[in-house]
């Protein structure tokens, strides 16, 4: 019944996923898995036994709080060479949690499989990198905002476009449920392109580096980071859709969990860690 249910949830909310016309296949996986796509049933099955394994539980006990996130999305959370887990949205939870005395369990599993454990009870909170949008608000609950984004373009350092008009009759690549699809479709008959979309940064990145794609649309830091990196790719002088990111839960659902995370961020803005941890990932 629990699965019934589960996976009845998992259809509802199928459009809350399709950001920009198609839900976000990101890089699913449970840490160390495989890297296929997590589909909703699958989403739906995991949250399902995990309301099996919490039947039981005492009342009273200390809540660990089950967080999930995406599985790349640099610099906000990435595997590091030493094969742990890092990035602004892991290290900032770590300091508010430490801040705050709370103690979670990070679900590493991707975009859309984060958002679906959410929605269906597997987890309590999503910190992925995921946009304040007023769609988005009307399911979720969010944090106040821990960074400011919005999306760039990057093509080749020896390419000649230099505005969205070069893009005309050409194809542009972007990661499936992100801000920069969204955006990229929202103007593509204005300017005459085509958007391909893929389920990770590293292959829309890799589509445009091998000339298939002449531009790339994703949040600016993400691509900065990258570049930074080594990455032959040049961002446009263009910032568009400047958005916030925030923690989110469900709505009406762990309020005492949103309230620990805005005072913990408030206090690691005061106390200088908050700047600490920026400027370990993002060079101005």
């Amino acid at each position: 019944m629990k699965k019934l249910t589960a996976l009845t949830l998992a259809a509802m909310m199928t459009v809350s996923l399709a950001g920009c016309g198609g839900s976000d296949t990101a890089e699913t996986t449970a840490a160390g898995t495989t890297a296929a796509d997590t589909t909703a049933a699958e989403a739906a099955d995991t949250a399902a036994d995990a309301a099996d394994s919490t039947d039981g539980s005492a009342e009273g006990t200390d809540k660990v709080y089950q967080i999930a996130t995406d599985i790349t999305f640099k610099p906000f959370e990435f595997e590091n060479e030493n094969g742990e887990m890092v990035g602004i949205d892991l290290d900032l939870l770590k300091a508010i949690a430490e801040d705050q005395g709370f103690t979670y369990e990070l679900q590493v599993v991707g975009f859309n499989a984060a958002v679906m454990a959410m929605e269906t009870g597997a987890a309590d909170a999503v910190i992925a990198g995921m946009s304040i949008t007023p769609e988005r608000e009307a399911l979720y609950d969010f944090s106040d905002p821990y960074f400011e984004s919005g999306v760039g373009c990057a093509v080749l350092p020896d390419s000649d476009i230099t505005d969205y008009t070069d893009l005309a009759g050409k194809q542009v690549a972007a990661k499936t449920g992100t801000e920069g699809c969204k955006f990229a479709e929202s103007i593509a008959e204005e300017y005459g392109f085509t958007v391909v979309q893929f389920d990770t940064s590293a292959m829309m990145y890799q589509d445009v580096l091998a000339g298939n794609s002449a531009a790339c649309f994703e949040d600016y830091p993400v691509m900065g980071y990258e570049i930074s990196q080594g990455m032959e790719l040049k961002l446009l002088d263009k910032l568009e859709s400047a958005n916030n990111y925030g923690v989110a839960v469900m709505k009406g659902q762990n309020a005492e969990l949103i309230e620990m995370i805005n005072t913990g961020l408030a206090n690691l803005k005061e106390n200088g860690k908050y700047d600490e941890i920026i400027n370990t990932y993002i060079k101005k």
